[in-house]
């Protein structure tokens, strides 16, 4: 009995066994007898000028595979078509950076020479709005900050230095007054059509995906317009009369598309010579232009006076403060002025100067008063010397002489010259008139004293730089070599030009008036390189007041036996 049930049992895991065997074979014969088809395709990632695509396929079952389409090449008039787009686009916003690299060994320098020139552009041609930032560096470059911003129809422009400090402020409706560099870097690009661009291939690696070479002769327009404008870069170095040397395949151009086919980010750079001190110059610039909306700030201008009436009257205040002292019984007054001529590149920088201090004091209703100078100038015998005078009044005689102390000393009756008008030469530099002034920011402090600061405009900056020059070549004495600074009048930079002012209780306590350009001098010994000039003005009134309230004029001119006379040292009040 249990030798049939165990046959039977086993019997059953036979039969199950067996059965198992054919539904598995049967399986797999139909896997294997199915051939997929993926007759069903579609693209499920367009191709781009920035990105490959993919193309999917399905089976009937289900089953999918996928294969990458090539990102797309665009052709030549697709380009230019991009180009002028970009070009002819509303909005202008990015961000640039030029840059100069070379070798050089001139003026007293040699060794690797670079700049940069950096910065943020964004412009609505709708509504003409514009904002502009650049920054400067380098060995080759000036360190500078410049920004550019409506304000009604016209455009401020302020100028900084690296650390935002405000050097001056100024308005121009015209833009060719503010050379933006960027832009003829830009026209270069914005200028090519089809016939002009040439082995367009792409990268196969490096931020941009396509490469061009931009075919222009050297007599194109877009290339004479950018050299042309390579000599207003604030170079350190004279750049005149720039040659391209255009490479024989053309310049490349590196640049990306957006999706839609539009010049995006692009970059290419040139090769330049000039000559400097007889020497050649060879420098390599590259400019790199990003696509970029974002915002940025500029300088607030929160407390300057724009408004004409407005500056006119603090003009007028200005002014009532300086003659307030005028018509003070007592005061004393210290100047002095500076022409400061920096040829830059290791060269020692040379210094002119007229140093004043004058004493005004009423002495029995009698005006006493002494202006003493001195010069420190340039002679043919020595190359610098110093000249002191003396203009006061001597009470016996009821006159006035200027005493030269240069050597033995000489004197000089001066009719009809009184205490008023030495103070008005003095403080003329400090006068204003409202037509002069673009700017001015009044604080008044809790002591109640007002500190101004006045921004002049060009044309009043330029003017003050000329009166400094004509103080400084005053000098009457023999052998003076006038001070020359070679100002060339039609192509220089005006890079600050301020007046700080101080007035407390309606009068004036300080002033200082500065005026900073950069040129290259049209003759002389630095014609090879930009100079910077820094004229300078400083006032103080009252420095000295204790020791003007307590000036006698003496009763003669002449030193006699126990009689100072105006012709002794005791006179010369600096």
């Amino acid at each position: 009995m249990k030798k049939t049930t165990v046959s039977i049992v086993l019997s059953i895991l036979l039969i199950v066994s067996i059965a198992l065997i054919f539904v598995a074979c049967g399986q797999k014969d139909e896997t294997t007898q199915h051939a997929h088809s993926y007759s069903n395709e579609s693209v499920t990632k367009v191709a781009t000028y920035n990105a490959d695509g993919v193309k999917t396929y399905t089976c009937s079952c289900g089953e999918t595979r996928t294969e990458k389409i090539d990102a797309l090449m665009p052709a030549k008039a697709i380009v230019a078509e991009g180009i002028a787009t970009a070009k002819n686009a509303e909005k202008q916003n990015y961000d640039f950076e030029i840059t100069l690299e070379g070798n050089v060994s001139i003026l007293g320098f040699t060794g690797s020479a670079s700049g940069v020139y950096s910065g943020k552009y964004r412009y609505d041609a709708e509504s003409g709005s514009l904002k502009f930032m650049r920054e400067t560096s380098g060995k080759l470059l000036y360190a500078a900050k410049e920004y550019v911003f409506n304000k009604g129809d016209s455009r401020i422009v302020i100028n900084a230095d690296p650390d935002d400090n405000v050097k001056k402020i100024s308005i121009t409706a015209d833009e060719e007054d503010l050379d933006l560099m960027n832009l003829p870097f830009l026209s270069l690009v914005h200028s090519l059509g089809e016939n002009n661009i040439e082995n367009l291939t792409k990268n196969v690696s490096g931020k941009y995906r396509f490469q061009a070479a931009m075919a222009f002769s050297v007599e194109a327009t877009p290339i004479q317009l950018l050299l042309d404008e390579v000599t207003n870069l604030g170079s350190t170095l004279s750049v005149k009369e720039v040659s391209f040397n255009n490479p024989q395949g053309g310049v490349i151009l590196n640049f990306n598309l957006t999706d839609d086919g539009v010049l995006a980010d692009f970059a290419y750079s040139i090769d330049v010579s000039f000559t400097v001190g007889g020497q050649d110059v060879s420098i390599t610039i590259t400019y790199e232009h990003a696509a970029n909306d974002a915002s940025f700030e500029v300088p607030e201008l929160n407390g300057y006076l724009t408004d004409d009436s407005e500056i006119g009257a603090e003009v007028t205040a200005i002014n009532a403060a300086i003659a307030a002292v005028r018509d003070s019984a007592t005061y004393s007054v210290d100047l002095t002025a500076t022409n400061d001529l920096d040829a830059g590149w290791n060269k020692l920088s040379v210094v002119d100067k007229y140093v004043a201090r004058m004493y005004k004091n009423t002495n029995d209703d009698r005006e006493d008063f002494n202006h003493s100078y001195t010069y420190k100038a340039h002679t043919e015998e020595d190359g610098k010397e110093s000249f002191q005078y003396t203009v006061g009044n001597v009470v016996d005689e009821n006159k006035v002489y200027e005493i030269s102390r240069k050597g033995s000393n000489t004197q000089t009756e001066r009719e009809g010259v009184t205490a008023a008008d030495r103070f008005d030469l003095l403080t003329s530099f400090a006068k204003l008139q409202a037509n002069e002034v673009d700017f001015i920011k009044k604080e008044i402090g809790a002591d109640g004293v007002t500190t101004y600061k006045v921004f002049f405009n060009n044309a009043s900056s330029l003017a003050l730089q000329k009166s400094i020059l004509s103080l400084l070549n005053s000098n009457p004495a023999e052998g003076v070599v006038p001070v020359e600074n070679y100002l060339d009048e039609e192509n220089y930079t005006i890079e600050s030009g301020e007046y700080a002012l101080v007035v407390k209780d309606g009068k004036l306590v300080s002033a200082d008036i500065s005026v900073e350009l950069r040129y290259t001098p049209t003759d002389g010994e630095y014609t090879d390189r930009i100079v910077t000039l820094k004229n300078g003005i400083e006032i103080a009134i009252g420095a000295k007041q204790a020791e003007a309230a307590e000036y006698v004029a003496p009763n003669k001119v002449n030193t006699t036996i126990g009689k100072y006379g105006l012709n002794n040292s005791k006179y010369y009040i600096l």
